[in-house]
């Protein structure tokens, strides 16, 4: 609790409710405001905080005595007692939801749950803070990178098993976790190699930095790599984008033209809209075609990327269109770090 709470509850009581969430809604705006070109910033909490502060205390009652205001001591004995109260009145709402049958959620209890948090663990050298924009939508996430917490889990556990395909070298990983007595088994893949053959093609990339740089001129190489390889295969082809996002700059109406003149009736497109039970048709009329060629385009991570066989001539060809990496955003970067 606040070791000035007099003076804290002074500056608290002075404001409503809304007007602290305005308050705070007002110092997200601004935080991001410092980086507007980014939808993701790391940022120091006593930065966040100072900016709240300032929105709270901004009336002609306080501005008289902005020089006291100006401690950072009271600063956050006046946010953590605004942290503890919307905690309690968070459970005064879910006590009284349960009590009439709803499901005990209260988003201002979140609010000061989460401040009470971020407070507590300012100080810790694994914590971060990021301030987040998606669809017009910002947002103060906090983000602990401490892999010890992970390691006192695993201590409990008499045995147990890890499996990725990442996860060489293993013996930095088993360091990393505090893992002792670790038996490695590594499964090479079962290929006939004579059966597979990998081409990669250098000219072309979906690297992120390369991207933002040239936009244009990534979407038309793109374009017309995939033109060049489309024009040349009759057999069944499988085309995955790393995402929906590129698979639809890539999928303008420019390349629809080309599918519509020279594959007509023999190319099929994933959707984040298309119905399980169309997916499922389209997949059958995609192997229908296996003696003529035809095309399917899709993204990693959806339905026909994963956990769908295409046995025999089904599938000939894959075309992979960058590997799903996630975007470098500032809980990336920092995690790299």
């Amino acid at each position: 609790t606040p070791s000035n709470s007099s003076a804290a509850s002074d500056v608290y009581k002075r404001q409503s409710l809304s007007y602290v969430l305005k308050s705070l809604e007002n110092a997200l705006i601004d935080s991001l405001e410092e980086s507007p070109q980014e939808d993701s910033v790391e940022i120091s909490l006593n930065s966040f905080l100072r900016s709240f502060f300032y929105h709270l205390t901004k009336d002609s009652f306080f501005e008289h005595n902005r020089g006291t205001l100006s401690d950072d001591s009271l600063m956050y004995d006046v946010i953590t007692y605004i942290a503890y109260t919307l905690s309690e009145i968070g459970n005064i709402i879910r006590e009284y939801l349960l009590k009439i049958g709803i499901r005990p959620r209260s988003y201002i209890g979140r609010i000061g749950d989460f401040l009470i948090e971020s407070l507590a663990l300012e100080k810790d050298p694994a914590t971060h803070f990021f301030l987040e924009k998606h669809n017009n939508i910002i947002s103060l996430r906090m983000n602990n990178f401490n892999i010890q917490i992970l390691s006192e889990i695993l201590k409990n556990f008499h045995t147990s098993i890890h499996m990725s395909g990442t996860l060489k070298p293993f013996d930095s990983y088993a360091i990393n976790l505090g893992i002792e007595n670790a038996i490695e088994l590594d499964v090479p893949a079962d290929f006939i190699r004579r059966n597979r053959i990998v081409f990669y093609y250098p000219k072309v990339t979906t690297k992120y930095e390369n991207f933002i740089r040239n936009p244009e001129e990534i979407i038309e190489k793109l374009k017309r790599s995939l033109i060049s390889i489309l024009s040349n295969l009759n057999a069944n082809t499988i085309v995955l984008f790393p995402s929906y996002e590129w698979m639809t700059r890539v999928l303008n109406e420019e390349f629809l033209t080309f599918l519509d003149k020279n594959l007509y009736g023999k190319y099929f497109i994933e959707s984040k809209d298309t119905p399980v039970r169309q997916i499922q048709k389209n997949l059958a009329a995609f192997k229908s075609l296996k003696d003529v060629g035809a095309v399917f385009f899709g993204v990693f991570g959806g339905r026909i990327s994963e956990g769908v066989d295409f046995p025999h001539e089904e599938l000939r060809s894959l075309v992979i269109v960058g590997l799903p990496y996630p975007k470098p955003d500032a809980p990336q970067k920092a995690l790299y770090n």
